[in-house]
Formats: structure tokens, C-alpha cells, sequence
């Protein structure tokens, strides 16, 4: 079987967020020497996502149709395929409106139809990962041989496509089934991860990146459908390296949508195994059992030869973490983002700070005092 390929000019796109790209196919259903040509107008169609969105497409027949199907001959084909790009096929959805044709003298002749593009295809090829899709018609006559004529019809979608909107992105580790904002592995521990619960408005594609020690290790594009929630993580290869005794700090930055709030981060200290005696790190303030805002200081008494300090905050009831905080200074603050969506009023809280090295010793910890949330 012979595959012929013609060009069809195309329009440029604008600003909207899936592009539509239309290119014609004629597959020999038998050996004839005339060949049919085929084109559908326009070849490049923008549409926006997350909406139903109609669009005409006009189909034109010329040059060899009639050496293979004859003049008056009818033509048709009995339905749309909205597929998959890649093997397997999978088709999404079908548009099951017939259209019909009769090529007259020369084989030329003109078809159009509306085509109504389910933003349910997009969301649900988006979310298998398939960032194309074809739709697609075979024309071919009633009865008798002569050609199929299969005209694909490829929808990309655009990585900013719809109207995503970020309200804050949660990072933690994965602690025996407990979420911790740090985290502590001994050196060359296999299969760490980090995970990023994002929260968001609408629906569209999410950009950015894993990020450890400011070194990029992994790319994240992820498509977000209509949810409230989405979970990232970063993957078993590269994975996150625990080679390196010390403190490490993870991020995720997200590129696109632009978020109104700094990449959030977490830490995981690497222990070399060695043991060293820890010393005790007195607090300063706040006082104890005090009522704390965003507004509150929360100091101590600098540490000798200390590189790093991680303060944790933790429920007085449960010991559950709340927030823990990585700072290279002798001081930290609560910003009101993570005091509003990590702590409850009128709940009582332990927090405590510890100082490590540049290898990632314990050098001294404070004892726990109570604070409380007004």
C-alpha cells in the first residue's frame, strides 16, 4: 500500500491555547494510476480550552478524483474519530454526523461541516499524557473500489493552556505514612521522595521543577483538570541524591502559571553515622505558654560552629508536626500564609530548635516550650 502526503498552508494562531492542525492523507485502497487530492480549509484552527468549542471545517476534493472515483460519483464518510496520536490508538470520542460529497468535472468538489470539540477530550487526553490528538475522517464511494481518503486532523494543546490560577503548594516527605516538612536519612538511603499537594484555581498546565540545593534535578508539566488539588512528587530516577553527609533543602518552582508567593521548601539532613555529643541550645523568645502571631520572634542563642538550624513546631497534643523551618539565622518568624494553613486557634504547640554543621551533625538542640495560637 502507497501513502502520499500533500502540504495545506496554514493560518497562524493567536493567543488562544490549543492549536488545531489539519493536513491531508490519501491511502490507496487499490492500484490506481489517478490519485485524489484532498485539503480541509483551515489548516491551523486556535481554540481556547476548558470549554466546548465549535469549529467549520470545509473540505475540498480537485485534480484526480475523478480518474478514480468518476464524475458524479458520491462520496462519503460516516463519521469523525477524535484519537489518540500515538500507538495504541484510543479514541476519546466520535462525532457521528455523516457527510457526503459528488466530485463533478475534474473531480472537484466542496464539503463542510461544524465540528464540536468536547473539552472532555482534551482534559481526558491531557491527563493520559497524550499532549496530541488526531481527529479524523475517511471519505470513500458507497459501492464500488477506488480510494479511502483519510484527512487527520491534529489538536495540540498549548503547556499554558486555560485559566490556572495557584493558591498555595504544601511540600512534605513520606514518613511511615506521616507527613514531615524534614526529615532525617542516613547517607546512600535509597527511594527519598518529595511530594507537593498544589492547590488551585480552574483548570490548565502546570510548569516547573524539582529543585535541590538550588541545582535543578527534574522537570514537572502537569496538566490540571477542573480540581481543587493536585499531587506531585519527585520520581525514583535521578531521585534525590543522599550521598552528601549534611543539610540539603528541596523546592518546588513553578514557572507557569507565575505564582504570587515564594517556592516553598523542606530539608533533609544526611548523617555520615558518625555520633557526636549534643549540646544544649537555649531559647530566648518567645517566653513560655506565650500567644504568638506572625508578628512573633523566635530566637536563641547562637550555637559554635553551627551552619544550619531547622526549628520545629508540633502539636502539645499528638506530637504531629505542624511546620518545621530550615534558617541559617539565629532567628526565624512565621509568615502568615503558613500560620493561617499550618496551625489551628486556640491550640497549643511545642516548637524547638536544632543546630547541625556543615556535615549535617547534630550539634545542639533546645528543650521544647509551649506557645499558643490566639
Amino acid at each position: 500500500m502507497e501513502k502520499r502526503y500533500f502540504g495545506v498552508m496554514g493560518m497562524k494562531p493567536g493567543k488562544a491555547s490549543l492549536v488545531i492542525l489539519l493536513a491531508a492523507m490519501i491511502v490507496l485502497a487499490a492500484g490506481n494510476a489517478a490519485l485524489a487530492n484532498i485539503t480541509a480549509s483551515p489548516s491551523l484552527i486556535a481554540v481556547p480550552t476548558g470549554q466546548n468549542t465549535r469549529v467549520t471545517i470545509t473540505y475540498r476534493f480537485f485534480d484526480g478524483t475523478s480518474g478514480t472515483w468518476g464524475s458524479g460519483t458520491l462520496v462519503t464518510s460516516s463519521q469523525g474519530l477524535f484519537n489518540s496520536s500515538s500507538p495504541p490508538v484510543v479514541t476519546y470520542d466520535t462525532n457521528s454526523i455523516p457527510l457526503s460529497v459528488t466530485p463533478g468535472a475534474g473531480g472537484k468538489g466542496t464539503v463542510q461541516e461544524t465540528v464540536l470539540i468536547p473539552s472532555s477530550v482534551l482534559s481526558t487526553a491531557a491527563l493520559s499524557g497524550d499532549l496530541t490528538i488526531n481527529y479524523q475522517r475517511t471519505f470513500a464511494p458507497l459501492v464500488g473500489g477506488g480510494e479511502t481518503i483519510t484527512v487527520p486532523i491534529s489538536i495540540t494543546l498549548s503547556k499554558t493552556a486555560g485559566s490556572l490560577s495557584l493558591r498555595r503548594v504544601d511540600l512534605y516527605f513520606l514518613d511511615s505514612g506521616s507527613r514531615r516538612n524534614e526529615i532525617t536519612v542516613s547517607r546512600n538511603t535509597a527511594g527519598l521522595k518529595a511530594y507537593a499537594d498544589i492547590y488551585v484555581n480552574g483548570s490548565g498546565f502546570l510548569q516547573g521543577y524539582w529543585e535541590v540545593g538550588g541545582r535543578r534535578i527534574e522537570n514537572v508539566n502537569k496538566y490540571i483538570s477542573f480540581g481543587s488539588k493536585a499531587t506531585v512528587s519527585t520520581s525514583d530516577v535521578p531521585g534525590i541524591s543522599t550521598f552528601t553527609p549534611g543539610l540539603h533543602s528541596i523546592s518546588f518552582v513553578i514557572t507557569d502559571p507565575v505564582p504570587g508567593f515564594s517556592p516553598p521548601r523542606i530539608a533533609y539532613l544526611v548523617t555520615s553515622g558518625e555520633k557526636q555529643e549534643v549540646q544544649v541550645l537555649d531559647s530566648l523568645t518567645p517566653d513560655d505558654r506565650e500567644r504568638v502571631t506572625d508578628k512573633t520572634g523566635f530566637t536563641w542563642t547562637p550555637g559554635e560552629s553551627t551552619a544550619a538550624y531547622i526549628v520545629t513546631f508540633t502539636r502539645e497534643s499528638n506530637g504531629k508536626v505542624a511546620l518545621a523551618a530550615l534558617t541559617s539565622d539565629e532567628g526565624y518568624m512565621i509568615p502568615a500564609p503558613l500560620l493561617e494553613s499550618k496551625f489551628t486557634s486556640g491550640v497549643n504547640y511545642l516548637w524547638r530548635v536544632r543546630g547541625y554543621d556543615t556535615d549535617g551533625q547534630l550539634l545542639s538542640e533546645s528543650k521544647p516550650r509551649r506557645m499558643m495560637i490566639p
